[in-house]
């Protein structure tokens, strides 16, 4: 009796109808179930959902490779779809719509130019890739990832003639301060240290590697219930910091009037 039950979960594994005993439902069940939520709940913004077999834009095939989700990954895929959707629904449905986002895409083993990532803005396929198993650095992370990927995105699409270079943003740091080479040295150099708070104006290390890297990282902060009271407690130290943060502000409030210091207050008070 106990090989023949062997033989028949393994047909079952195999074939991709493994049951979940919590829920009494079959893997494959549980990943559309999940599917569906994510695919309703971004429909309310107007976006679309990519999740399983898709086909991503020639920058994204190009710079990037991933695999895609499917049965077996649901119990993972549940768990990343609700902190995306607890993140995601911080946001007014008129930043997402005036952001230049249309896609969001779920995947596994994400690599950007061979390094391995949480998330990735595709600009050109107006979609940002968020790996549902990439737990490295903690749920916190995760959490900043969402908003920070996303920022890249808004980001150029609002101001696409100062994404890379903006003199008026290099003016609130301080005089003679050049940033690095960008983002993806963090992930070439071995036991990376995010330095907190590593001088004037910068949250940490990671923000100093690059102009958009430095504003995604406040943008992110001032949504990550985990990352926003340091936010302000720096920027009650640091006076280049706080301006840099009013000006982020200023950014959104242009698109988004209701998004207020005062609003995200509130809004991280109710988490």
């Amino acid at each position: 009796m106990k090989i023949r039950f062997a033989v028949l979960a393994i047909c079952l594994l195999l074939s991709g109808r493994v049951v979940f005993a919590d829920t009494g439902i079959s893997d494959r069940e549980r990943f559309d179930r999940v599917t569906n939520r994510l695919t309703v709940f971004l429909s309310g913004y107007g976006l679309h959902c990519l999740a399983g077999e898709f086909m991503g834009s020639d920058y994204a095939r190009f710079y990037a490779t991933w695999r895609s989700l499917g049965p077996l990954d649901a119990p993972e895929y549940e768990r990343y779809a609700e902190l995306f959707i607890e993140e995601w629904r911080k946001y007014p449905k008129r930043w997402i719509q005036r952001s230049g986002v249309k896609a969001i895409a779920f995947v596994k083993g994400l690599c950007v130019t061979g390094q391995y990532r949480a998330a990735m803005p595709d600009n050109s396929g107006d979609a940002v890739y968020y790996d549902i198993g990439y737990r490295d650095s903690g749920e916190d992370y995760e959490r900043e990832c969402v908003h920070h990927e996303f920022f890249h995105i808004a980001d150029r699409h609002l101001a696409p003639d100062r994404f890379d270079d903006d003199p008026g943003w290099r003016l609130l740091n301080v005089p003679g301060f050049k940033y690095g080479a960008g983002g993806w040295v963090a992930y070439d150099t071995p036991d990376y240290d995010n330095k907190e708070h590593p001088g004037a104006g910068f949250l940490n290390h990671y923000s100093t590697l690059g102009l958009c890297e430095d504003r995604a990282e406040i943008y992110a902060s001032l949504f990550t219930a985990g990352y926003f009271d340091n936010l302000e407690y720096w920027c009650g130290r640091d006076p280049y910091l706080a301006r840099k943060t009013r000006e982020i502000l200023s950014f959104i409030g242009r698109v988004c009037p209701e998004i207020t210091l005062s609003w995200i207050r509130r809004m991280q008070e109710e988490e």
